[in-house]
């Protein structure tokens, strides 16, 4: 898998925002519940473990068009609290640095009341290890990082024009880069990926 530089992932951070949006708004995002599943490989073996930490995230986004009350949202999400379940160095329950990337696609019509806004979430989930490792196969050090998708379904209440909170589920796959390490007898390549899931709630301010 192409490695991921911090350069283009902020690239791609604030392409997403900008687009069409001429509203802008920040918030907070809270889990109820998360967990990740984690299944690594190195040849015929197989190991699976499963981390739940408690996420917290801060966002800014904007709302496409400007229409706050049934536009499309596009938003960047740090999340504090992250941690690994892959247990490739040790990585297993450490902290990692994650981010997503959201658009929300908004579904007015079946809304039975204009304070509710029904959307499904496409997204996109970034994590990086804090330590280095270094790929045999290309004598490289890099930070061990992992990128997949997100789906999910919400629901926006508006509580006044400027304030909503939201509530929704998020359901995603990872996949980490693969490793290769060595040693006199042979090469083995470590394959990893995640299967992860969110119940959360939030709340968001439009400017």
């Amino acid at each position: 898998m192409k490695k991921i530089t911090n350069s283009a992932i902020l690239a791609l951070l604030l392409l997403t925002t900008s687009i069409e949006a001429t509203s802008v708004y920040m918030g907070v995002e809270q889990s109820l519940n998360y967990k990740v599943k984690n299944t690594t490989e190195v040849g015929s073996y197989s190991e699976s473990n499963t981390e739940s930490p408690t996420i917290t995230s801060i966002k800014i986004g904007g709302v496409k068009g400007g229409d706050k009350k049934r536009g499309d949202r596009y938003e960047v999400l740090y999340n504090f609290g992250d941690k690994s379940a892959n247990p490739v160095g040790g990585l297993q329950g450490e902290d990692v640095t994650s981010l997503n990337i959201n658009y929300h696609f908004t579904l007015p019509r079946i809304s039975p009341t204009s304070e509710i806004l029904p959307y499904l979430r496409f997204g996109g989930s970034y994590i990086m290890s804090s330590d280095k490792y270094r790929d045999i196969s290309t004598g490289e050090k890099m930070n061990y990082s992992a990128v997949g998708t997100l789906l999910g379904i919400g629901t926006y209440f508006r509580v006044t024009d400027n304030i909503n909170v939201s509530a929704g589920f998020d359901y995603g796959y990872r996949l980490w880069e693969d490793l290769t390490y060595s040693n006199y007898y042979q090469s083995v390549t470590i394959e990893s990926e995640d299967r992860f899931s969110k119940l959360y709630v939030g709340f968001d301010y439009l400017f």
